[in-house]
């Protein structure tokens, strides 16, 4: 069992963060310095496919999306817009950049001429939470009987749900402006070691978000998910990305020794599947810091010191006075953390690499 752990370096666990990912480019009409969605004729172009590519990092999120359109009607000139919102709590002060480094492409061609629009707003169930959206907005024109391609890439803040929590999402509503469904639509989601995703996948969705998600691994920090012919219900449809920075065995459940004795962290496949083989492999080593391990890797030393000496309710393992346990055995294991050894093992290897 030994041989799983510390097999390779495992970098601090830092914040990690939800993200709220807006793109689906939709056609406005601006009326003085606000700009607001057009009671829009019915149109011939159609979205008939959307690929979201969201890539999580420490301090902020990077977006790189990819719409192909397609018009089987005449030409038709619309100005294209493109919505990025991020919220944030009142106790935010830092008003840095929230989006930056937006760039568009039509058909490849990098598009410099658009117009950016501005609005603040008030969360309409949290008082102290702020709403700042951006528009990009960009004439486009659509030839008759032939496809179009959109890509949008930017970066952003993440969005603050206050309590140090935040969360990663796309609103994918503002495609009901198109013609008939988006035929389908994909969502790959990165991120490192540094940052991880928690939570059951559904727990993700949006509360009006009632579309079908089919889940596949990529690779290691890397997820797929796909849903065809999606119709929104609301110009404000979006699915979430949960983020977090406390581990699992710390994510509001405080488990006693006594309690580890029958009872399993994970419970669900859907629970761990979305970690790295690096993070499982921390989960792993929870447990023989909680027996006294003597790691050699520096890393894992100085998390479990820091960890058990900031937690509550492990006052008698030897972390807790930065010392380690000279008779340490995998026989002291209990019969739930063995079992909870082999879970995350067996899951680790399913991971592909």
């Amino acid at each position: 069992m030994r041989k799983f752990i510390e097999k390779c370096m495992f970098v601090f666990i830092f914040l990690l963060i939800n993200v709220p990912l807006f793109s689906n480019d939709t056609f406005f009409m601006t009326s003085g310095a606000s700009t607001t969605l057009a009671d829009i004729k019915p149109t011939n172009v159609s979205m008939a496919e959307e690929e979201i590519n969201i890539t999580l990092y420490r301090s902020y999120y990077e977006v790189d999306v990819t719409m192909s359109f397609y018009n089987d009607g005449s030409t038709e000139n619309l100005l294209l817009g493109f919505p990025v919102k991020v919220i944030t709590s009142g106790y935010d002060v830092d008003k840095y950049d929230l989006v930056y480094d937006f760039k568009s492409y039509i058909n490849g061609v990098l598009i410099t001429d658009f117009t950016v629009k501005e609005e603040e707003g008030t969360h309409p169930d949290i008082s102290y939470w702020s709403t700042h959206t951006k528009w990009f907005l960009r004439e486009v024109s659509f030839p008759e009987k032939s496809h179009t391609y959109s890509r949008v890439t930017y970066k952003a803040r993440y969005n603050s749900g206050g309590f140090g929590s935040e969360w990663a999402s796309y609103i994918y509503g503002t495609g009901s402006v198109w013609k008939g469904p988006i035929g389908k639509m994909t969502v790959f989601v990165n991120h490192d070691d540094d940052t991880y995703v928690y939570g059951h996948p559904r727990r993700q969705l949006g509360p009006s978000a009632e579309i079908s998600l089919d889940f596949s691994w990529e690779s290691n920090g890397r997820y797929k998910y796909v849903a065809r012919n999606v119709e929104p219900k609301s110009l404000d449809d979006e699915f979430g990305i949960s983020v977090g920075s406390s581990l699992p065995f710390d994510d509001n459940r405080s488990f006693s020794r006594e309690e580890l004795s029958d009872s399993l962290i994970f419970r669900y496949f859907e629970e761990i599947k979305l970690y790295t083989k690096n993070q499982i492999r921390l989960f792993v080593n929870y447990f023989y810091a909680l027996h006294g391990y003597d790691f050699k890797n520096i890393y894992y030393k100085r998390y479990f010191e820091n960890y058990m000496n900031n937690t509550g309710g492990f006052e008698n393992h030897p972390y807790k006075v930065n010392q380690v346990n000279p008779n340490f055995s995998e026989s002291d294991f209990t019969y739930c953390e063995k079992r909870n050894i082999e879970y995350l093992v067996n899951l680790e290897k399913k991971i592909p690499n």
